[in-house]
Formats: structure tokens, sequence, C-alpha cells
């Protein structure tokens, strides 16, 4: 067990602050920064090639059909299913190998403005 980081208040301030700000104001920024600090792109590619999970290229508003033969469009809702309760709705040719991550609806929000830019 590693010890905790102590400094002084003033340093802790100035610390909340500098982290305050790398936090982006461009939503699509944010979600491109959620997308690398919970590792998507360990399972998910932006260029179209298939990993882990489906690739996140072109996949706004795309039909897919699920293992069990239904079919769905990948848009707000779907996405954040996947993300909230990942074995619920799983694209044929995949397994679920999500992790619960967690997310707040802010960040899923941002994942999923930044996912729309990705064709």
């Amino acid at each position: 067990e590693s010890p905790g980081v102590v400094m002084d208040a003033k340093e802790f301030e100035a610390w909340l602050d500098k982290e305050a700000k790398s936090i982006p104001t461009d939503p699509v920024e944010r979600g491109n920064k959620w997308a690398t600090q919970f590792g998507c792109a360990a399972c998910h590619s932006l260029d179209g090639k298939v990993i882990v999970g489906p690739s996140w290229k072109g996949v706004y508003g795309k039909p897919e059909e699920l293992t069990d033969g239904a079919k769905v469009t990948v848009d707000d809702a779907y996405i954040k299913e996947s993300i909230r309760t990942p074995a619920a709705k799983i694209v044929k040719g995949f397994q679920n190998s999500m992790p619960v991550l967690g997310l707040s609806d802010a960040q899923i929000a941002d994942l999923i403005e930044y996912i729309k830019t990705l064709k």
C-alpha cells in the first residue's frame, strides 16, 4: 500500500486549480479524454479494424445485428445502455468482455459526442 501524497493547503489549491483547467470545455475533446482515461481503445478501434469490441469508426447511426438476431441502431440510447449494462445487447460476432466502468451521465454524453465524429 503506497502512502498518499501530502501537500500543504496552498500547493493543494494550486494542484486543484490546474486539474480543473485540464478538463477541456469542448464535449468532443472531453469524450476523447474519457476514452483515453478509461482505456476504451484497448478494445474499440477508431479506424474500422475489429479487435475485441466493435470499431467506433462510422458506428454512430449504423444499424447493427445483435447476437439474438434483433436489429438496433447505434444511437445515444444504445451507446449509453452498452456502457451502463454491457451484456444487454451484444453485436453479432462479439462476446461481452466489457467491464462496467461507472462513468457519469456527463462522461457518457461526452463519449457519445466523440464517437459521432469518428466517420
